[in-house]
């Protein structure tokens, strides 16, 4: 069984399937932690975002509600998403929905609101803090004419011992 396929929690009903899968910048390793997700730099561990696929397998249009849909840290929500197009400062504004058409898929990169940070200074700039060990997740806010459909999906990130060698 791969890492992603070890890490990926996908969710099923009648008329979509959707999954997350953890995320991490391009160039940092993932070892010592089990799935994906994990960067390593300066000493800094964990997952950045949630890359999320919604697979629309019916006849109808079906509508993602970001403002309804929410980051989950253990069994608490803590606010909502940003990704692409979305600018830093105005991350906790209202965001359009997302129209996944009768057959169509989408896939975006989430990054939770909560830990997006400004550091100051010389190298300073908009930061994506990180998800350490722990149960993380996704609440989902979809619409189907007109009536909400919500489903939850989670991950667990946790250390895994290495083999010496």
């Amino acid at each position: 069984m791969s890492k992603e396929s070890e890490i990926t929690r996908t969710k099923k009903n009648a008329l979509f399937e959707v999954s997350i899968t953890p995320s991490w910048e391009k160039g940092f390793k993932s070892s010592g932690f089990l799935g994906l997700g994990i960067k390593e730099t300066g000493g800094t561990t964990g997952c950045e975002s949630f890359i999320l696929t919604l697979k629309n397998i019916s006849n109808k249009d079906i509508a993602i509600v970001w403002d309804k849909t929410l980051f989950i840290d253990n069994t608490q929500t803590r606010g909502a998403f940003m990704f692409e197009g979305v600018r830093y400062i105005e991350r906790d504004a209202s965001k359009p929905s997302d129209l996944v058409l009768s057959g169509g898929t989408l896939t975006k990169d989430i990054y939770p609101n909560i830990l997006v940070h400004y550091e100051s200074g010389q190298y300073g700039g908009w930061r994506h803090g990180v998800m350490r060990e722990g149960v993380y997740g996704v609440y989902l806010t979809t619409e189907v004419d007109g009536k909400p459909i919500n489903e939850k999906l989670m991950i667990t990130i946790q250390k895994e011992e290495l083999p010496q060698g």
